[in-house]
C-alpha cells in the first residue's frame, strides 16, 4: 500500500533523529524519499535505520528497497 509522502519523511526523519540523539551523529547525505513509497518500504528502513548500531554514518541497506530495488539479500515489501 501506498503512504502519504509527507508522513513517509515524517516516520524516516524521526528515525534519523532519533539515531543520531543516540550515536550522536548521522550520515552526510541526505536519505531521498519518492513520491507515494510503499508503506512497507518505509517501515523496514526506519526499523533498520533504529536498530542500527553506531556509528550512524551510513544508511542501512535495507533502505534501498524505498526505491523498489531488487538487490540480494534485501526483501521487497
Amino acid at each position: 500500500m501506498e503512504m502519504d509522502t509527507g508522513q513517509a519523511w515524517r516516520e524516516i526523519y524521526a528515525a534519523i533523529a532519533y539515531k543520531q540523539n543516540e550515536c550522536g551523529a548521522m550520515p552526510e547525505y541526505p536519505l531521498l524519499i519518492p513520491e507515494r513509497p510503499e508503506e512497507n518500504a518505509i517501515n523496514v528502513c526506519a526499523l533498520a535505520i533504529v536498530q542500527k548500531e553506531c556509528p550512524f554514518t551510513e544508511y542501512p541497506t535495507h533502505c534501498l528497497a524505498l526505491w523498489g530495488a531488487d538487490w540480494p539479500g534485501i526483501s521487497q515489501p
